[in-house]
C-alpha cells in the first residue's frame, strides 16, 4: 500500500467553478433585487403599496 494516493477523477469535471459562477451569478442577478423590494416594503405602510399597485 503506497503512502500517497491520487485523487479519483471526479465525474463532472469543472463542477466546481460552474458552480461557483452560478452562485455568484444567481446572487447578483436575482438575490439583490430581492433585498431591496423587502427593504422597500418594509419601510411603506399597506395603504402606500396599495397605491403603487394599482396605479400606471
Amino acid at each position: 500500500m503506497s503512502a500517497f494516493r491520487f485523487k479519483q477523477p471526479s465525474v463532472l469535471p469543472g463542477f466546481g467553478l460552474t458552480m461557483g459562477f452560478t452562485l455568484i451569478y444567481m446572487t447578483l442577478i436575482l438575490i439583490i433585487p430581492l433585498i431591496g423590494l423587502i427593504l422597500f416594503t418594509a419601510k411603506a405602510d399597506f395603504s402606500e403599496l396599495w397605491a403603487k399597485a394599482v396605479t400606471d
